[in-house]
């Protein structure tokens, strides 16, 4: 994570540079120090905090940075979540990067709480589905896993099988048969859109059953047809006064799928403070 985190700053760095102010070059003495604050016109989770160290280090590493919220905490309009002290010119130079990273990851892990918060004392997990954004995927994972979140990944012993597999090879028990010859002790998951999928499904190895976009009438039926070394989840677009309701269905997990799309910004500020610092 550290060096991934290193490099993709230093990317953004990069592209910022082509977008810099050109007037702060020419108004601002070189020898001229500010104290910043990054502060919230809105509330949220915060999130993006490693971030902004890691911005300065690569700017100038004497540049020295307070976090005043740690990472998933809530914080509410008007609060500061970190200041920044050091050689103005270069303070101000890396602010829009760390705003940018602060207003989208706060965003993301704002608006899964929303969600989590629904789920509190119900025996059900919140799973995010893996619609990243690009260039952000490992910062956005590391934000929602920070919170409590369960993230659906492909791993190296995770396969999830959807309808294309079954498309291409036309039978459920063929295919989770082939997947599981090769992987005895993976983790199969199997995305059903019908009954009959779905019954068929529960004869197999499958450790885990997602209902596909199915009505709730559909989900309440066939929770009920439960099989009890398979957990059975859904998804769907939910929104996030729909949760609940879904979880006491009986299911064991919920997939949000469109969480990426549908976040609503933080809105992050920069506040500045002048320095004075006395010529050599």
């Amino acid at each position: 994570m550290e060096r991934t985190l290193q490099n993709i700053i230093h990317s953004a760095i990069q592209e910022a540079s082509k977008y810099q102010d050109k007037v702060s070059s020419l108004v601002i003495n070189n020898k001229q120090e500010c104290f910043v604050t990054f502060l919230v016109r809105n509330s949220g989770i915060v999130s993006g905090t490693e971030v902004i160290k890691e911005v300065y280090r690569q700017i100038n590493p004497s540049i020295t940075v307070e976090i005043l919220k740690e990472e998933g905490f809530y914080i509410n309009k008007g609060d500061a979540i970190a200041s920044a002290k050091g050689k103005m010119i270069d303070v101000l130079k890396g602010s829009n990067v760390v705003i940018g990273y602060l207003q989208h990851l706060s965003s993301v892990t704002s608006a899964a709480d929303k969600y989590l918060q629904e789920l509190v004392n119900m025996d059900c997990e919140l799973v995010i589905d893996n619609q990243y954004t690009p260039c952000y995927q490992s910062l956005e994972e590391n934000a929602l896993l920070n919170i409590g979140c369960v993230l659906r990944v492909n791993d190296d012993n995770t396969f999830i099988i959807n309808e294309n597999h079954l498309l291409i090879n036309g039978s459920i028990r063929e295919t989770v048969e082939m997947v599981r010859k090769k992987h005895n002790d993976a983790i199969i998951e199997l995305e059903v859109k019908t009954k009959d999928e779905y019954m068929e499904a529960l004869d197999t190895s499958v450790n885990k059953i997602t209902l596909l976009n199915m009505k709730d009438e559909e989900v309440k039926d066939l929770v009920n047809e439960y099989h009890e070394n398979i957990k059975i989840g859904v998804s769907n677009t939910y929104a996030v006064g729909k949760i609940r309701s879904i979880a006491k269905m009986g299911v064991d997990y919920i997939i949000i799928n469109n969480l990426m799309s549908n976040t609503k910004g933080l809105d992050v500020y920069l506040k500045v403070y002048k320095r004075s610092v006395k010529n050599k």
